[in-house]
């Protein structure tokens, strides 16, 4: 039963995502050469003279933002394969499987506050703008 209210709850907060809901397409995302995003948060150019505007602060912090919820989303998945190896690698051993167990539940967990918080921001910004 927890199985599959987690499931639903999974998928009833990915159909409140603000990007899956919303008409328009994505904007396309920036890729060095080899093919992976580029990570690096880069400042405005009017740091160099200190003349930035409201809007270059920001264009900054979402950018911030979209590194960070880029990161959670990587920690989501590495904690939710270490549960999951946990979980099959425990032979029968019951304390390996109830880590395994915590370590899923965890990242499920987390992730829906995460994302909870992204579109609670969104949603905002909709509105104000």
């Amino acid at each position: 039963m927890k199985k599959y209210l987690s499931l639903v709850l999974a998928l009833i907060s990915l159909s409140l995502f603000p990007a899956v809901a919303m008409a328009g397409s994505p904007p396309a995302p920036k890729s060095t050469g080899a093919g992976f995003k580029n990570f690096s948060l880069q400042l405005p150019s009017c740091t160099v003279n200190g003349n930035c505007s409201l809007d270059d602060i920001v264009s900054t912090g979402v950018a911030f933002a979209g590194l960070l919820m880029e990161l959670s989303g990587a920690l989501f998945f590495a904690t939710f394969i270490y549960g999951g190896a946990m979980y099959l690698l425990s032979f029968g051993r019951s304390e390996w499987v109830s880590k395994g167990n915590k370590a899923m539940t965890g990242a499920i967990i987390g992730m829906g506050i995460v994302l909870t918080a992204w579109m609670i921001v969104k949603y905002i910004v909709i509105a104000l703008t």
